[in-house]
């Protein structure tokens, strides 16, 4: 876990082989300002592929 200001940065790395790639590792970023989140997978060559991207929503009466 790294964090840098408003920026988390999850790394985990990898070395495995599916479906004929192999995977190095898996990246997680999530702003705590915007909100906004990314997820990719690094690929064997220097490739990525982008998983899922998104904004959490805000809510001001979360229950927890």
């Amino acid at each position: 876990l790294r964090v840098e200001d408003a920026l988390l940065e999850i790394h985990r790395p990898a070395m495995f082989k599916r479906h004929g790639v192999i995977i190095i590792g898996e990246h997680v970023t999530l702003n705590r300002k915007t909100g906004e989140f990314r997820q990719w997978l690094d690929l064997d060559g220097g490739k990525r592929l982008d998983l899922i991207s998104g904004t959490c929503k805000r809510t001001a009466n979360a229950p927890f």
